[in-house]
């Protein structure tokens, strides 16, 4: 079954990386049930425009017995910013770090968020933050400079690199 998670992952993939986002929600329907399924599911309804479904899709996700409430959590707070209901996603960011206290990650995962929802004071806030209580280190400097490549923040990825010179890290 490894395998065909992995394969029907790349498969997901690939139909994103097209843009043929309606097949991505029928593949992701047809999954065998599952957390990559229902992530898939959440993802393509984005991709699509449809936060609305997303959201509630996801609030039937958190009630299932054994759900992964980080996977949830980040989900929603991605749905939330394609909502707009800013308000709502700085509260679902604030559970996010909760669920994790001390590990940069929900915090990485935060500023980039905010990134892709146009909340340009929000995401430098969250990157000042993230300097204070995470910046000690090269590795967590490098662990949110990568992601804010990836999404092409040119300014915020330079105020990392003067982050890191500034503690004396190579990067």
């Amino acid at each position: 079954i490894r395998d065909y998670r992995r394969m029907v992952g790349r498969q997901f993939a690939a139909l994103g990386a097209a843009e043929r986002h309606a097949e991505a929600l029928a593949l992701a329907l047809d999954e065998v049930p599952g957390e990559l399924a229902r992530e898939h599911r959440v993802l393509a309804l984005l991709a699509l425009g449809r936060p609305a479904e997303a959201l509630s899709f996801l609030d039937e996700w958190r009630q299932l017995p054994g759900a992964e409430v980080h996977a949830v959590v980040r989900l929603r707070i991605r749905a939330l910013g394609a909502a707009e209901r800013f308000d709502e996603m700085e509260t679902a960011n604030d559970e996010l770090s909760a669920l994790s206290p001390g590990y940069p990650a929900p915090a990485v995962y935060g500023v980039i968020q905010r990134v892709r929802a146009g909340r340009e004071r929000a995401a430098d806030e969250a990157l000042q933050d993230y300097f204070f209580r995470y910046g000690g280190s090269a590795q967590n400097l490098i662990m949110l400079a990568e992601p804010l490549a990836e999404v092409g923040d040119l300014a915020r990825l330079e105020k990392c690199a003067a982050a890191a010179a500034e503690r004396g890290h190579p990067m």
